[in-house]
C-alpha cells in the first residue's frame, strides 16, 4: 500500500500557507485569522458533514461540485451571511492558488474551484459627511479637556488618513513624526505609507515643539 502523502492530501499544505505565504502577502494578523477560520470551517464540513478523514481527503476529491455544495451549505443550512460565505469561499480559492503554484499537477483543480461563483452581495453604502461645517461641529463636540483633546486627535487622524480603527490602535509614538516641515504618520498596511496630518498643530491649539 502506497503512503497517503503520494495521493496529495488536501490539507497537507496548510501550515506553509498560513504561517509563511499569507503573512508575507499581508501584514495584518486579522487577514491570517480570516484564512485560518475559513480552512477550519471547511475541515469541519469535510469531516463532520461529508464524513471524510483529513488523512484520506485529497485534492482530487475537492471538485467544483463539492465546493459549490459547501457554499450552499453555508448559506442555506448554516444561515451565514452572503459576505461571510464569500469570505469562506475566498479562503479555499486562495489556498488552492497557493497549492497549484507549489504543484503544477493541481492547476486543473484550482481552475475548477476558481470557477465556483461568489454570491452577489448588495453594497451597503455608508453615509458620507460632505458638509465642512458638519465636520467642524463633529471635531468641536468633545469638551476642552485632556480626554476631549485626545478624542479630537483620534477623529482628526481617522478623517485625514482614512485608516481603519485597528490600524490606528497599532500606531506607536515612533510612528508620529513631528520634526518635519509637515508632520506625518508612518502607517504600516501592506507597505509603509506616509499620511500627512496637515492640521496636527492646529488640533492641539498650540505650537508643537520640533525637539
Amino acid at each position: 500500500m502506497k503512503p497517503m502523502l503520494n495521493k496529495k492530501l488536501f490539507f497537507s499544505m496548510t501550515y506553509d500557507f498560513l504561517t509563511v505565504y499569507i503573512p508575507q502577502d499581508s501584514a495584518s494578523s486579522r487577514t491570517v485569522k480570516t484564512y485560518r477560520d475559513g480552512l477550519t470551517v471547511f475541515r469541519r464540513y469535510v469531516t463532520e458533514v461529508k464524513g471524510f478523514s483529513i488523512r484520506t481527503f485529497t485534492f482530487s476529491q475537492c471538485t467544483f461540485d463539492f465546493i459549490l455544495e459547501y457554499r450552499n451549505w453555508l448559506l442555506d443550512d448554516q444561515k451565514r451571511a452572503k459576505s461571510t460565505v464569500n469570505n469562506r469561499l475566498a479562503a479555499i480559492k486562495s489556498y488552492m492558488y497557493y497549492a497549484s503554484a507549489k504543484d503544477i499537477s493541481l492547476q486543473q483543480i484550482q481552475i475548477n474551484i476558481a470557477a465556483v461563483p461568489f454570491l452577489k452581495v448588495e453594497k451597503n453604502i455608508r453615509p458620507v459627511i460632505e458638509d465642512p461645517d458638519t465636520v467642524k461641529d463633529l471635531l468641536n463636540a468633545p469638551p476642552n479637556t485632556k480626554t476631549g483633546c485626545r478624542d479630537v486627535m483620534i477623529l482628526s487622524v481617522l478623517f485625514n488618513t482614512m485608516i481603519r480603527a485597528g490600524e490606528l490602535i497599532k500606531l506607536n509614538i515612533g510612528d508620529v513624526v513631528i520634526d518635519s516641515d509637515i508632520p506625518f504618520l508612518k502607517i504600516l498596511i501592506s507597505r509603509i505609507m506616509y499620511c500627512i496630518i496637515q492640521n496636527i498643530r492646529k488640533i492641539w491649539g498650540q505650537q508643537i515643539p520640533h525637539n
